[in-house]
Formats: C-alpha cells, sequence, structure tokens
C-alpha cells in the first residue's frame, strides 16, 4: 500500500473539544488516541466529517491531501436538557401569578 506522510500540530486540546492542524502529502487516515464515543463530532476545515473507530480503541478520521484544519466537539445528549438549558422554564415560574388569599 502507498501510505502517505504528514505533520499534526495540537492548536487546543480541552474537555470536549480539540482542535488541530493537520497537513499530509495525500489522503490519510488520522488515529487519534482517545476512547471512541458516538457523541464526538468531528468537522475537516468547517465541514462535518464521518468518525469511525479504529484499531479497536481509538478515533479514526479520513483526511485528504493538504492543509486542514481538523475540529472534534463532544455533544452528547444529555447536554441539551442540562440545568443551564432549563432556566427559561425556572424562571417562568416567577411570571404566574400568586393566589389571592
Amino acid at each position: 500500500p502507498d501510505f502517505s506522510s504528514g505533520q499534526v500540530r495540537l492548536i487546543h486540546y480541552g474537555q470536549d473539544r480539540i482542535e488541530l492542524e493537520v497537513e499530509t502529502d495525500g489522503k490519510a487516515v488520522l488515529l487519534v488516541s482517545n476512547s471512541y464515543s458516538r457523541y464526538w463530532r468531528a468537522w475537516i476545515d468547517g465541514k462535518e466529517a464521518k468518525i469511525f473507530p479504529a484499531d479497536y480503541a481509538y478515533w479514526g478520521l479520513e483526511v485528504p491531501k493538504g492543509r486542514h484544519r481538523v475540529e472534534w466537539k463532544y455533544d452528547p445528549p444529555y447536554r441539551k436538557f442540562s440545568f443551564l438549558n432549563l432556566r427559561p422554564f425556572w424562571s417562568m415560574q416567577w411570571l404566574v401569578p400568586a393566589p389571592d388569599g
């Protein structure tokens, strides 16, 4: 097989976001040593890309030839229903008039 070579530079590494700059001399697969989870999403140059489980426990991401910005974000469904997202509903309680009595 014809394997490409390349370079990876870390831009940001956080709990729920990772950003890299990747440069390859041909189409390549980027392997990341982080446990695979379906709640991680990836973008290459702002366009969503498919992450796949690789080598049993890691992430794989196909990267085209050239220089690219690769970003991952962790977006589990429970965050959509977090306490902070429910604040408008909590504050609505204050808009209900108290009964006379």
